[in-house]
């Protein structure tokens, strides 16, 4: 599948974050956050999972779920979405199996036929590019029992953007026409229906299109930070898989969640909320008109009382869906969802971890064929892999868990601690800019 495999190439970029991480705050009472340092040597290869996105949801019942895109997850069909569910009590011990195949919004690069709810499956051998756009989920959490995941048409970087005339002019993959599904059965059914979603999409103005929950512990978190405990927060891009142009912040009650109705949804503009998307304005100290701007879950630490995310984009300049040259990862700070947000530090993922994989076309993050797991390894021609994992006993109460393609970050319960492997005595994580090594250099 030519699709599947571009996107592959970017996650396996974002390897980067499947690593633990651990993080170094300063002594004072902010308990700020200084310095990043990714535990490579605890990343996880589980080969029976395939497909990409895994932005899991610690649920009531103690277990993890997760949706993937583009494949099985855990189980057989090759679809655009699949739900999976993962049982353990130790983070290397974790075991996958498929819940719900979510065939109802089609196989694999499957798109909408003009104007109509049908689903349309796409040949790959043949060089027709559609126009219409195939299903993806975003950010996905467990509140108070029930499931919830953002679901939305993409448009890939060689397609005209957001079905018009003419391809985005940096080739990104274009997002819009979202709404927001849920599950009151742990994911053997959904609602709204893929014909709804499609017909009347809760959400047509791409400045909010591609929403990820904040994170606050299992079932959707217990505490009064920020009124967590009367809203839900979710922050989206303006309308782009990659390399958006800026972040926008909502908010729904958390009692009303469950209704699935955007009128109840409000929106950070100046300071204020107000009910109308298009007077909120871009989230304070986030990037902001720079194509720097895809996130995954921002997360809740409480320990360190901050909100950690990492933002990532493609410094070089794309000629070809969807190759980049590079992808860096600008790690960010918090102590509030509308900030204002500061920047900890940026890597470039090539200059630290990755290399020409002359074979395959894309770049590879260390080489794991000739060793058993833990490690990341391509495996028949695509990328399957997760870690979980604490960097930290002191955070305990609200453990970040790096998964997903680049930049997904969610937060998961403490199975087992381990011990961070040694750190090397010049840490090149937070350069104050990119290395040599890298094709390109930020602007």
């Amino acid at each position: 599948m030519k699709g599947t495999a571009m996107k592959h190439t970017l996650t396996l970029l974002a390897a980067l974050l499947l690593a633990p991480l651990v993080f170094t705050a300063r002594a004072d009472a902010s308990k700020s956050i200084t310095d990043v340092f990714v535990d490579v040597a605890h990343i996880r290869h589980d080969a029976k999972s395939w497909g990409d996105t895994w932005d899991h949801l610690w649920a009531d019942d103690g277990n993890l779920y997760t949706f993937g895109c583009d494949g099985g997850g855990y189980g057989t069909n090759n679809n655009n979405l699949n739900f999976n569910k993962l049982t353990g009590s130790a983070w290397d011990q974790l075991v996958g199996s498929p819940v719900n195949p979510m065939s109802e919004y089609g196989k694999n690069g499957s798109y909408l036929a003009d104007g109509s709810t049908q689903l349309m499956e796409r040949d790959w051998k043949k060089p027709m590019i559609p126009r219409g756009p195939n299903w993806k989920v975003t950010g996905a959490d467990c509140i108070d029992g029930i499931f919830y995941a953002f679901v939305a048409g993409n448009w890939y970087g060689n397609q005209k953007a957001y079905g018009g005339d003419a391809l985005d002019p940096f080739l990104r993959q274009t997002v819009n026409n979202m709404s927001l599904i849920k599950s009151t059965d742990k994911g053997l059914t959904w609602t709204r229906a893929m014909a709804a979603n499609a017909e009347q999409p809760m959400w047509t103005n791409k400045m909010f299109s591609t929403a990820f929950f904040f994170k606050y512990g299992q079932n959707g978190g217990s505490t009064r930070q920020d009124e967590q405990d009367k809203f839900v927060y979710a922050i989206s891009n303006d309308g782009y898989w990659n390399c958006g142009s800026a972040f926008y912040l909502g908010r729904v009650p958390r009692a009303k969640i469950g209704n699935l109705n955007v009128a109840e949804w409000q929106y950070y503009g100046d300071g204020t909320w107000t009910g109308e998307l298009s007077a909120a304005t871009p989230v304070p100290g986030l990037p902001n008109g720079q194509n720097k701007c895809t996130m995954g879950s921002p997360i809740w630490l409480p320990s360190l009382k901050r909100y950690v995310t990492v933002s990532w984009f493609d410094p070089c300049t794309t000629t070809k869906w969807h190759y980049p040259e590079d992808v860096t990862f600008a790690f960010y700070q918090a102590e509030h969802p509308w900030g204002p947000w500061s920047f900890v530090g940026a890597k470039s993922a090539i200059a630290m971890l990755f290399k020409l994989d002359a074979v395959n076309g894309y770049r590879r993050l260390l080489d794991f064929r000739n060793v058993v797991s833990p490690g990341l390894y391509v495996h028949d021609g695509r990328l399957e892999f997760y870690n979980y994992g604490s960097p930290l006993d002191t955070l305990s109460d609200g453990l970040p868990l790096w998964t997903y393609r680049r930049s997904r970050i969610t937060t998961f319960r403490q199975l087992q601690p381990f011990a961070p492997s040694a750190k090397p005595e010049k840490d090149p994580l937070l350069l104050p800019q990119l290395s040599t090594g890298s094709p390109c250099m930020l602007p």
